[in-house]
């Protein structure tokens, strides 16, 4: 017999969301749940071992903004713990489209506690824990850079990603993707 997830209602109040949501996305997304009545492929979450009953949420940050939005008190989850081995966690990229690449690496390079390094190493790839590892930006013309930051916690790391989302989130249209290739011919 196929292993099933492990599937619960959770407080909404208890999942956490470390990435920025797309407000793009969560509009539509609460018209299709009300319209609906169903809920479909529930979150992935994890559960944090602090001991506060709270659990990090892999995959579904517009679901479950969309919950919070519609104040909807629980979620129907998907559990996985993380030593499990069958979890793998993958990086996925954001394709910017209709923003100038000036503006773009403009408002960027405005953030505090960091710099947008010219990349020279072809086969670099981003690492959290590196100063200078924590992401790449790329133009549509084929311009890459590496994003330096000055903060050290994983924390205030994290918080400078989704900084970075929030400058190009409203003003532009994205879209998300785990393979970077074709799409960057018609981006920035």
């Amino acid at each position: 017999m196929p292993e099933f997830p492990r599937l619960d209602f959770l407080p909404v109040e208890n999942l956490l969301v470390h990435e920025s949501h797309d407000n793009q996305r969560t509009r539509p997304l609460i018209l299709r749940i009300r319209a609906s009545g169903v809920w479909r492929n529930p979150p992935i979450v994890a559960p944090l071992q602090d001991g506060t009953a709270r659990y990090m949420v892999l995959d579904g940050a517009n679901r479950i903004t969309a919950l919070q939005e519609m104040q909807c008190p629980h979620a129907l989850v998907q559990i996985v713990e993380p030593d499990d081995p069958g979890l793998s966690l993958q990086t996925w990229n954001h394709v910017v489209w209709e923003m100038n690449a000036v503006r773009f690496l403009t408002n960027i390079r405005d953030l505090p506690d960091l710099n947008l390094i010219p990349l020279q190493d072809p086969d670099f790839q981003p690492d959290l824990e590196e100063r200078c590892g924590l992401s790449i930006v790329q133009t549509r013309k084929g311009r890459k850079y590496q994003v330096c930051c000055e903060v050290n916690t994983l924390e205030a790391r994290v918080n400078l990603l989704n900084a970075i989302v929030r400058t190009y989130q409203d003003s532009a249209r994205l879209d998300r993707t785990s393979i970077i290739g074709e799409w960057l011919k018609n981006g920035l």
